[in-house]
């Protein structure tokens, strides 16, 4: 029963978002990659075109697909570049993750996640998150992940945006339009949103950023066998000093055994000894990393090739008859926080207006 509605769910989602999905022969098949891109961005722009097509030409199978409000998965022109709910992009892709890894024929290759910016900022919330995923997928590879996005915003949003914080579930309803960061324009992208950041987005992405990065959530890569950062120096949007940080929590203790080496010129690379980690950096070049350096992509394909071999066969299968009581236990342990982040925040509303209106009635006393 419980694989009857696995494959119902799983089918139901895969039918109505759009995706590619490329096969090479299997027999020349080196492994699977599903590639999660950015915000605003879409599967068929130039970077992840190039992308996408380096993988196929190496033999690698691909799966890639527009998040919601993205691409040509739109269906409000209105909400076009919107994040309203970051929780929408991990199910998303934690339904075409178990497509891939329960695939009788290629979940018996290994797969690999690798996610630009907000994309791979999903991919470590989704094997933060599955637990079988997690188990199942043998790397990670994070394009100039963002950690930390509050520098983004306008200076006129800056002013205000502190006292909202505390109300930002109610302002996500009230002014989920209201612009707060400077629009990125792409003039050869007629699917690319050339809007500003709005309200609902930005606090959407908060959020995402600070549990991504919480105590005890980032060591849980830990668990995967192989993983690497891709990063740009130059990066304002998201800066490299957040992402090596994180780099330096997931590689713990064995962090001062790691090896650094100088690839090429303007390439630095900080990894562990066996290899299976590591932390590439581009010096001068910014968050658009694919337009800024041409060796990104084949960097990324040779680390491939150097961890396909060592990936074990025995963490690629996933039982698809425990899936659906994980989705319950994750939500279950979602319902819990939630009630308890709504709990906290309505102490913190009533102590702060308390406050203030003790304050006033104060001041007219005197």
């Amino acid at each position: 029963m419980m694989r009857g509605m696995l494959a119902a769910r799983v089918k139901a989602v895969i039918d109505v978002t759009p995706h590619i999905d490329l096969r090479p022969d299997f027999r020349k098949c080196k492994a699977n990659v599903l590639v999660l891109h950015g915000l605003k961005e879409n599967i068929y722009s130039r970077p992840f075109h190039d992308v996408i097509e380096g993988l196929y030409k190496a033999h690698y199978h691909v799966v890639a697909f527009d998040f919601p409000n993205h691409g040509i998965n739109v269906a409000d022109e209105k909400k076009r570049g919107l994040v309203e709910g970051f929780w929408r992009w991990v199910d998303t892709t934690s339904v075409f993750a178990y497509w891939i890894l329960i695939s009788e024929k290629w979940g018996a290759k290994p797969t690999y996640v690798l996610g630009y910016s907000l994309g791979a900022l999903d991919g470590v919330h989704l094997l933060q998150k599955k637990f079988l995923v997690r188990r199942g997928v043998a790397g990670l590879i994070q394009v100039a992940p963002p950690f930390s996005v509050d520098h983004n915003v306008s200076e006129s949003a800056r002013r205000w945006l502190p006292y909202l914080k505390p109300f930002r579930k109610v302002a996500k309803k009230v002014i989920p339009n209201y612009p707060v960061a400077p629009p990125r324009v792409i003039t050869d992208d007629p699917l690319h949103d050339n809007g500003p950041v709005k309200f609902v987005t930005a606090a959407e992405v908060f959020d995402a950023t600070n549990e991504a990065v919480a105590p005890g959530k980032i060591e849980r890569l830990r668990d995967l066998a192989q993983t690497a950062i891709f990063h740009g120096q130059a990066d304002t949007v998201a800066p490299i000093k957040d992402s090596f940080a994180a780099f330096r929590r997931i590689a713990g203790g064995d962090f001062d055994t790691y090896l650094k080496k100088r690839k090429r010129n303007g390439v630095k690379e900080t990894h562990s000894p066996d290899g299976n980690r590591k932390f590439v950096q581009y010096d001068q070049v910014t968050h658009d990393i694919f337009e800024g350096s041409e060796g990104v992509i084949p960097d990324i394909i040779e680390t491939l090739d150097e961890w396909v071999p060592r990936a074990k066969a025995e963490d690629v299968f996933v039982d698809d008859r425990l899936i659906p009581v994980e989705d319950i236990l994750v939500f279950g342990w979602w319902l819990m926080s939630h009630a308890l982040s709504t709990l906290w925040e309505t102490k913190y509303h009533v102590r702060y207006w308390w406050r203030h209106v003790r304050r006033v009635f104060s001041r007219e006393k005197k």
